[in-house]
């Protein structure tokens, strides 16, 4: 396009541009999905820290040490639980980006080399 703005009475036209600008109900409900499945694995992953931590600090007491080295050992697991959680929560988000794009990338080889024959 020129770049001029339509007359104010005219409707602007976009070419290659969808006719409806909101997105499919499908294409919402897998946007719903996918934010529920976060949520859920960031549930899973700060309950598993708690009890984690909650068993070593049981232990620790269990075990005739003083409360205060149990508790400290409990957190530092807890924190560990849950730092380790989030980083498996990240590399297994950008590992299933990485074979999204893997497979789109073979899908315009193969359309590249059916073109040329």
């Amino acid at each position: 396009m020129n770049g001029r703005k339509p007359h104010p009475d005219q409707l602007p036209i976009h070419y290659g541009q969808s006719e409806s600008p909101q997105p499919l109900p499908s294409q919402l409900a897998a946007i719903e999905a996918e934010r529920e499945a976060i949520r859920w694995r960031l549930r899973l992953v700060f309950i598993e820290s708690v009890m984690m931590a909650a068993l070593l600090l049981g232990a620790g007491l269990a075990m005739n040490h003083g409360f205060r080295t149990a508790l400290q050992n409990a957190v530092l697991v807890g924190i560990a639980c849950l730092l380790t959680g989030m980083l498996l929560i990240g590399l297994s988000a950008l590992t299933s980006r990485l074979l999204t794009r893997m497979s789109l990338w073979r899908q315009t080889l193969r359309k590249a080399r059916s073109n040329k024959l």
